[in-house]
């Protein structure tokens, strides 16, 4: 069942800047004669901010897929799944972005 309120940016914006727990590895990956480093960000599932926004996003009735950087995704459409990224803030801290879209 389709959710009535489609207006993400309304509905989700209390998570938008909210500081979540990652944690970042970088390792070398040696491909032919080349190095190249590969970043990795993985966040704490039992993060308040991460718990408090699948909650809200499983109440709302979507599922959430949560973007980090560098990470890989399918390319499928779903609209019953809420896209949030996460990024490093100038801060230093990685922090829930204020884009909430379907896909």
């Amino acid at each position: 069942m389709r959710p009535v309120n489609t207006d993400l940016s309304t509905q989700f914006a209390k998570f938008a800047g909210r500081e979540v727990k990652a944690v970042e590895k970088i390792q070398n990956v040696k491909i032919g004669d080349t190095t190249y480093p590969m970043h990795e960000v993985r966040l704490d599932k039992d993060c308040p901010a991460v718990a408090e926004l699948a909650a809200a996003v499983k109440e709302a009735g979507f599922h959430l897929r949560l973007w980090t950087p560098g990470m890989m995704g399918t390319m499928d459409y779903r609209l019953d799944r809420l896209n949030v990224n996460v990024a490093k803030a100038p801060d230093g801290k990685y922090r829930i972005g204020s884009s909430f879209t379907l896909g």
